[in-house]
């Protein structure tokens, strides 16, 4: 609460995760919460369409529809369980170490809003490309998908990598 309340803390923060999410491939020092967010959507449009073509995978965006979870092609139904998947292992470290999951930096306004910003740290490494792969498969089995992303989230040892980068993001 107090990284959050000090706007300059706060921006440290915001810096610090856009830093991690773009993996210093664009400087952050200096830029503006909206301008950082529109570099995050341009590079997460790039991100999924570079997955699409890989796979051969038909995609038109990332679109999601709380209400119309069956409706939506096989795609947006991976990539929608395997976000809430990881929004849960988020949300069990970022409790579990004590943090509030409701004060967000770069989500505001719900009670999971900094589970938000921690898991898209991590989306692009453990669900998205999982899910293009086996979506290009052609047989979406969700409880086949959420066994390997269990599987991958214990192999790359996720959990501590988690705590590891909260105590960082707050200085230590």
């Amino acid at each position: 609460a107090t990284y959050y309340a000090d706007p300059v803390k706060h921006m440290d923060v915001v810096r610090w995760m856009y830093n991690r999410r773009f993996d210093g491939e664009m400087p952050v020092k200096g830029q503006s919460l909206e301008q950082l967010r529109g570099a995050e959507g341009l590079r997460m449009k790039a991100l999924y369409q570079q997955y699409a073509d890989q796979y051969h995978v038909e995609w038109n965006g990332r679109m999601y529809n709380r209400d119309e979870f069956e409706t939506q092609d096989p795609i947006q139904q991976l990539l929608t369980i395997g976000n809430k998947y990881l929004y849960n292992v988020c949300h069990a470290v970022i409790s579990g170490l004590g943090y509030s999951p409701a004060i967000g930096f770069i989500h505001t306004g719900t009670m999971r809003s900094f589970v938000y910003d921690i898991a898209d740290l991590y989306k692009h490494e453990y669900v998205i490309p999982l899910a293009f792969e086996m979506c290009a498969n052609g047989q979406v089995d969700f409880s086949e998908f959420r066994q390997k992303l269990r599987g991958i989230i214990l192999q790359k040892r996720l959990m501590p990598v988690i705590c590891t980068d909260l105590k960082s993001m707050f200085g230590g």
